[in-house]
Formats: C-alpha cells, sequence, structure tokens
C-alpha cells in the first residue's frame, strides 16, 4: 500500500480513527474456517502528531468462546505530545475513568522527541484484565503539564512518561513552574481496587522562591489552610522538597514541602512587621500547616530565634509563633511611631506570643524590662 490519506479505525479498541496525510504498508489478510486475520509487518505513515512506523496482527474468530487477539505495535519520533488522547484506549477509560480525563487535561503540549505503543492480548468482549498488556511511553521535551486544576502549570519540561497496565509513571527530569525550577520529579498514579479512589503521587526537588511559596498558599486551593499568610509578601531564594497526593475525585489534594529559607525575608503588612536575614528549615502542610523548630533572622534590625507550630482549635488550624530576642527601646520607639519623647532607654529581653487566627488572632509580649532605665 502507497496511500494519501490513510486512515486506520480499530473501533472496538480506541474511541477515534487515526487519520494520517501519507501511509507506506504492507497488509495481508486472510478468511478461513476459523475466522479472520489481519496483519502488517511494516507499517509506516505520517500525521499531525508525527511520524510512526510500526506492525500489527488482528486475529478475529468465529468461535464466540474462542479468545480474539490483537498484536499492535506503533513508534514515533519528532512527534506533538498534545495528540496523546488518539492513543489512549477505551479500556482506560472504562476501568479508569478518571484517569483518563486527567491525561486528557494534563498533557497540554510538548514535543514528543521518540514514544511508542504496545497492546498485546485478547480483544474478546469480558475478558479479564490479565489476558492483556498495554504499553504507553512518550519522551517528551518543551512540554506543557497541567496536573491539578486551580494550580499553576508546569512548563519547558523534560521528562519521559509510561503508562502500563498496574498506573503511570512521570520521570520529569527538568521543568518550570512561576518562577520556580522543578529537577528530579517523579510522579506515579497506581490503579486503585474497586470501590477506592485512584491517587496521584508526585515527589520533586524546587529551587524556588519566597515569593512562589506564599503565591502557592495564597491563590491555590491552600488558602483555605492558610487563611493568616494571605497579605504576607516575601523575597530570597528557597530550596525545597515537595511532595503532592491528588485524589482523582472530589477530594481535597494534600500537600508537604519542606524549605529551607537562607537570608529570606518576609512582610506582614497587616501587622507592619518585616523580618530579614530568615534561615532554617520551614515545613508547610495541608493537614498540619506551618512548623519551624529553630528559625533565627531580625526584627526592626535586632537578631531572634523562634519557633512554629500548628495547632487544631475547634475545626480549623491556627498558626502559632514563640520568638525571644532582645530590643533597643529606641528601636521599638520609631518602629511604634510615638511621636512625644520618651522617659526610658536601654534595651530588653522578651518573649513574644502570635496566635494568627484572622479577626482573632493575638499578640503577647513578655518582658521583666531590666536593662531599661528611665
Amino acid at each position: 500500500m502507497d496511500s494519501d490519506g490513510f486512515s486506520l479505525n480499530l473501533a472496538d479498541f480506541f474511541s477515534s480513527a487515526w487519520p494520517y496525510e501519507r501511509a507506506n504498508a504492507q497488509l495481508t489478510w486472510a478468511f478461513d474456517e476459523q475466522g479472520f486475520w489481519l496483519k502488517s509487518p511494516y507499517l509506516q505513515v505520517r500525521g499531525d502528531e508525527g511520524d510512526i512506523a510500526g506492525d500489527f496482527a488482528i486475529r478475529l474468530l468465529k468461535d464466540p468462546a474462542a479468545e480474539d487477539y490483537m498484536d499492535l505495535r506503533v513508534g514515533m519520533r519528532g512527534g506533538d505530545a498534545s495528540y496523546t488522547e488518539r492513543y489512549l484506549p477505551k479500556v482506560l477509560a472504562q476501568e479508569q475513568p478518571q484517569l483518563k480525563q486527567w491525561l486528557k487535561q494534563a498533557i497540554k503540549q510538548g514535543a514528543v522527541k521518540e514514544g511508542y505503543f504496545q497492546y498485546q492480548g485478547s480483544i474478546s468482549k469480558g475478558a479479564p484484565q490479565n489476558a492483556r498488556s498495554i504499553t504507553l511511553f512518550f519522551d517528551v521535551e518543551h512540554a506543557e503539564f497541567a496536573y491539578q486544576p486551580d494550580w499553576p502549570a508546569l512548563r519547558e519540561g523534560s521528562a519521559k512518561v509510561f503508562i502500563h497496565d498496574w498506573g503511570v509513571e512521570v520521570e520529569l527530569d527538568a521543568a518550570k513552574t512561576l518562577n520556580t525550577r522543578v529537577e528530579h520529579a517523579n510522579a506515579q498514579v497506581v490503579y486503585a481496587p474497586a470501590g477506592e479512589v485512584t491517587q496521584l503521587e508526585v515527589q520533586a526537588q524546587l529551587h524556588s522562591t519566597v515569593s512562589d511559596g506564599l503565591y502557592l498558599v495564597q491563590n491555590t486551593p491552600l488558602a483555605q489552610q492558610a487563611q493568616a499568610l494571605k497579605e504576607w509578601r516575601g523575597n530570597g531564594a528557597v530550596p525545597a522538597e515537595l511532595k503532592l497526593r491528588v485524589p482523582f475525585s472530589e477530594q481535597q489534594a494534600q500537600v508537604q514541602v519542606n524549605m529551607q529559607l537562607d537570608n529570606a525575608s518576609l512582610q506582614m503588612p497587616e501587622q507592619n512587621v518585616e523580618l530579614d536575614r530568615l534561615v532554617g528549615e520551614v515545613k508547610f502542610s495541608s493537614e498540619k500547616g506551618v512548623t519551624a523548630q529553630q528559625l533565627t533572622g531580625r526584627f526592626l534590625q535586632q537578631p531572634f530565634t523562634a519557633q512554629v507550630e500548628a495547632k487544631n482549635l475547634g475545626a480549623e488550624l491556627v498558626t502559632q509563633v514563640q520568638a525571644q530576642g532582645a530590643m533597643p527601646v529606641t528601636a521599638l520607639h520609631d518602629w511604634l511611631g510615638v511621636q512625644q519623647e520618651q522617659p526610658w532607654e536601654g534595651a530588653f529581653d522578651y518573649q513574644l506570643f502570635v496566635t494568627l487566627d484572622g479577626e482573632d488572632s493575638q499578640l503577647v509580649v513578655e518582658s521583666d524590662l531590666q536593662g531599661v532605665e528611665l
């Protein structure tokens, strides 16, 4: 066969036909007392999705009790990842409809350096899952990947995508989201048993910034658990580790981020507070809120140490901060904006307790004022 405008329609296995601009193939078919055979030991086509080569064999038997069979292998080079949906088999939509919809929406674009699709096994109706094997692979660059609605997409990605009988794997070498570099990321979907919810699980190394981190907790579904941080601003580089679990259901995503602050700054406009030279490990969890065991920095150019934890008070997570340091009277006087002269001088040690709970936020400062003179 040497043809323009070729189309291959495997309607029992795929939702739509595969149209191609050009096809070169050797096709053989036969009818006998057992049934029908269609084979192609060599198939080469060119379509919108790229240059494709493959081979297939299909056996359809007259005996209803006999097993119909297909062996299909397709390889691609120089392709377009946005056509991935075309090669997702119907069985995926039947057995994992949420995953099929997620793959359709998540893979926005990308250049496929190479890829392949393989189906081996039964095509008989009602055949058990273990009677067939399905594998789909793409090696993609310049990819855009919208992994979750209401979250910023990954872009400029280089990744390998594997779709197996048991689930999906993504090995992401590099990508960007906002101004954050993503490296050495792995994503996995393991098909859940009937009655349970299939989930996407992601682990990644991030080279991020304070401003990107605050954007995520202020402008994604995380904002519901981080109301106390909604007006915060910040700057500084932040290496981080991300763990993300996304159920393919109405349940909320679960996020865990471990960040290492190094000379970062943070502004809280509502409290007229600016912290700088922040150093230490900060953890954020959608279930447990913000925690930090040993955080150091400066307030009003004076050093302090602090601990942060989140507690469940009622139905809400409340962030509590405990800080210790020393403060010159003149620095505090200027920050408070007091106009008249004050009759004291010196410096004092203090302990500060902050509860961030919206309109019920509280600030308590304790000090024996030793070092202050009238």
